[in-house]
């Protein structure tokens, strides 16, 4: 029980230095790229005039999209590649994701 516990506050210690990483610009157009393309899976053309996607199915899908959209940002915020620079969602049913590049990346 000791060692469960002490493997546990080892772990805890060690989370900041991790969620710290410094994604490389590798790493950083991977995790876009696959944002991206789950965001455009959940959100595909909806023919929502004619009543084929219920409303219950878009609201889900629509939240699942900016949920992923928003820790997409939040995950770039401190990188030095990308950042998203704005989150728009429209309509009919669609989400906007701006990403902005700095000039100087290192």
């Amino acid at each position: 029980m000791k060692r469960l516990v002490a493997t546990c506050v080892i772990g805890l210690l060690a989370y900041p230095a991790l969620a710290q990483h410094q994604m490389s610009r590798e790493e950083t157009i991977a995790q876009v790229a696959t944002d991206v393309a789950f965001i455009e899976e959940t959100l595909p053309s909806y023919q929502i005039s004619n009543g084929e996607v219920a409303p219950e199915e878009l609201r889900e899908n629509l939240q699942k999209a900016v949920t992923r959209a928003m820790d997409l940002r939040d995950r770039l915020a401190s990188n030095p590649f990308v950042r998203v620079s704005g989150i728009s969602v429209g309509f009919p049913a669609g989400l906007t994701i701006q990403l902005s590049f700095p000039d100087q990346a290192p």
